[in-house]
């Protein structure tokens, strides 16, 4: 299948003959440097926290000295990444709303109807779960409680869905475009998106409660965070990030505008956040094919997802063809 590279999608200046690993290079190397920076840093800002917890308690040191080690040093590697990203966006041209992606609106409707395939996304896996696995309405949610839900979960899928497609799909994806093939470059920033989602460290690489915190622990935190994927992984679950990520690729690919995918990701936050604060799975039930109450875990996801990438591939060939 050979769909040709669009000029627009391009980073540098160049045109769709020409190839660059420029953008692949400055990601790794903040990538990288990020975590580079967290290792050398955390473990002096969580032995400065503890100690001034110890020496002048108030209700904000004590919240703070509670997280655990690695915690502080997944906050503190992305300030490097927040304070490089003007920098980053200037080096690719893409310091400007429509450069980046958001320019290309068509209205307002795209966004809004791609917000509504989020949300029944949601709701189908969501139904699927209550068949089958049965459902439980939470009790204690009251009216107060479901507003403030609500108001949460609006602004929850507004930030994420406005920065993380602006990273991942207005940013990385075109770094891996410039550089490939727009297939490889779609399947690559998936597979990155999803490894990235597996950051957690297990309690049996690091526990806060056996695990003296010395100068020397944010490289042995960096070294897990960096392999992490391999304690963590779960098949269903990277397969069902990889197969979001490549439905917003193709979106984005298709559309020429990173609303739509903006939408789509703030519908399904937003039905998500709504889901989890309103109903429960009895006793922590969760089936392989349904999935738990992450929802997005099972394969009756894949399925949806994976019909939808399907479709958005389809129509995005035939997009290509008929331009040539």
């Amino acid at each position: 299948m050979r769909v040709p590279r669009e000029r627009s999608f391009l980073l540098f200046g160049l045109d769709g003959k020409e190839y660059s690993w420029q953008g692949v290079r400055l990601l790794i190397l903040v990538y990288f440097g990020a975590i580079l920076f967290a290792a050398v840093l955390s473990p002096f800002v969580y032995l400065a926290i503890q100690f001034w917890s110890e020496s002048f308690p108030n209700r904000l040191n004590s919240y703070l000295a509670e997280k655990d080690f690695p915690r502080y040093f997944d906050r503190l590697r992305w300030l490097p990444v927040i304070l490089l990203l003007p920098w980053l966006l200037r080096r690719c041209g893409l310091l400007s709303f429509k450069n980046l992606g958001f320019g290309n609106t068509h209205g307002y409707s795209p966004a809004l109807r791609w917000t509504a395939y989020g949300v029944l996304l949601i709701l189908f896996a969501g139904a699927g779960q209550g068949l089958f696995l049965g459902v439980e309405y939470e009790a204690s949610l009251t009216l107060a409680k479901g507003l403030q839900t609500l108001l949460i979960a609006i602004l929850s899928a507004l930030l994420i869905g406005v920065l993380e497609e602006a990273v991942f799909r207005g940013m990385i994806l075109r770094m891996f475009y410039t550089a490939l093939k727009p297939m490889p470059a779609v399947l690559l920033s998936s597979l990155f998106f999803a490894y990235v989602h597996f950051k957690k460290i297990p309690k049996e690489i690091w526990d806060d409660e056996s695990t003296a915190v010395n100068l020397g622990s944010g490289f042995y935190v960096g070294f897990w965070t960096l392999l992490s994927i391999g304690q963590t992984f779960d098949f269903v679950r990277f397969l069902n990030l990889f197969l979001f990520g490549m439905v917003l690729c193709l979106l984005f690919l298709r559309t020429g505008s990173l609303w739509p995918c903006v939408g789509f990701h703030g519908g399904i936050v937003l039905a998500r956040s709504i889901y989890d604060k309103c109903f429960n799975l009895p006793g922590e039930t969760s089936n392989e094919f349904w999935g738990s109450g992450i929802l997005l875990d099972g394969y009756f996801a894949s399925i949806l997802l994976g019909l939808l990438c399907l479709g958005l591939l389809k129509n995005w060939v035939q997009k290509s063809e008929h331009e040539d």
